[in-house]
Formats: C-alpha cells, sequence, structure tokens
C-alpha cells in the first residue's frame, strides 16, 4: 500500500491532454481515494471503483497482467539428525532423517503484468508507483 503522495500521468489518445491520477494528496483523504484530473477537471474516485472497472473492462490477458503476485526467494536449509535406537531395532542401529527447511530470503509483492512501463511517473515521495 502507498503511504506518500504519487502521481502518475497518462497521455490522453484523443488530445495532447494529459490524465493524472494522484494519490495521497493531501493529509484530509483516505488512502483509498484517487483524484483524477483530465485538463481543469478533477473527480475523486474510490480505488476499488476504479480497480473493478479496470479489471472487468480488459480482456482476459489484460486481468491476468492485473492479477496479484507474490515472489518468494527463499533459502534451503537441510539438516541431518542421527538417531540412536535402544529399542525394537538392533542396539546401536543408527537412524538417519533429513529434514529441509524453507527459510525466505526477499518477499516482492507486485502485479503479473508490468502496468505503468510506458508511463510517465512523478516522483513525489520516497517511492513510486510502479511495483
Amino acid at each position: 500500500m502507498i503511504t506518500e503522495h504519487q502521481k502518475v500521468g497518462i497521455q490522453d489518445k484523443s488530445s495532447s491532454k494529459e490524465v493524472a491520477l494522484e494519490l495521497n494528496w493531501n493529509n484530509s483523504v483516505t488512502p483509498n481515494d484517487v483524484k483524477i484530473t483530465i485538463g481543469d477537471e478533477t473527480a475523486i474516485v474510490d480505488l476499488k471503483d476504479l480497480y473493478f472497472f479496470v479489471f472487468t473492462a480488459g480482456t482476459a490477458d489484460m486481468q491476468s497482467d492485473l492479477m496479484p503476485v507474490r515472489q518468494t526467494q527463499v533459502y534451503k536449509q537441510i539438516r541431518q539428525h542421527r538417531i540412536i535406537a535402544n529399542k525394537d531395532i538392533k542396539r546401536g542401529q543408527m537412524i538417519i532423517a533429513n529434514c529441509e527447511i524453507d527459510i525466505p530470503v526477499s518477499v516482492v509483492d507486485g502485479l503479473r503484468g508490468e502496468l505503468f512501463k510506458k508511463r510517465k511517473v512523478f516522483g513525489v515521495g520516497n517511492g513510486i508507483l510502479i511495483p
């Protein structure tokens, strides 16, 4: 979730205007509000409504690109336990048990597709809008 002020501009196909989408533009708005500006006109919409519209209006490939994914790099630690039995098998016989443990090294959340690859991004805060 983006907590700092971010703004992205998308070029309008029918004119030289630019569509600007802003998040967290002041302290009084909720994190789910998106300010959309086209020329001099401004509208504030809920992020869920905007995502629902974009997701349902897209093709199956577009919907696949908008699906959230998590990429996790893991370090596999293999330990070997040696057990010496006292009963039911030969005394002194050793049982070897291998144990594998996956330790996460890094976790990256994002979208399957590269949503804003060719879009202009205005870095207002420390972070950026591109996942």
